[in-house]
């Protein structure tokens, strides 16, 4: 149920992988608008982060995913940004509670999940 040895993360960053390459295979056969491709690929960007610095130290995989989400689908809402941050928040907060990931952990997975997200704002 949790993933908590190095070794057992890595099947699952495959198939989450492979998830994402399919993905795009198929955006790009129904010749999908620009705009959606860019946000898959850098889903891809961000995967592939979290899966090298998780060959040298534990980032909390959560914490980036819920950044770059929680920015992506609430920012344009009224009370969004604030709405954001709580989730984001909740999120960390329930990582460290549950003892799966230290202060600095959650901390650099929402550092990372933020900086994917400015990435592909930039560039959209």
């Amino acid at each position: 149920m949790h993933v908590t040895e190095r070794r057992q993360r890595w099947p699952i960053l495959l198939i989450t992988l492979v998830s994402i390459l399919g993905g795009i295979a198929v955006l790009l056969a129904i010749s999908a608008p620009t705009q959606i491709l860019v946000e898959v690929l850098f889903m891809l960007a961000g995967l592939l982060i979290v899966g090298l610095v998780n060959l040298v130290w534990k980032l909390s995989i959560h914490a980036a995913l819920t950044t770059f989400a929680a920015l992506h689908c609430l920012l344009d809402l009224p009370a969004g940004a604030q709405i954001a941050v709580a989730v984001i928040a909740l999120v960390g907060w329930a990582r460290i509670r549950i003892g799966h990931h230290t202060p600095t952990q959650v901390m650099a997975g929402t550092l990372t999940g933020a900086l994917v997200s400015l990435g592909d704002f930039l560039v959209v």
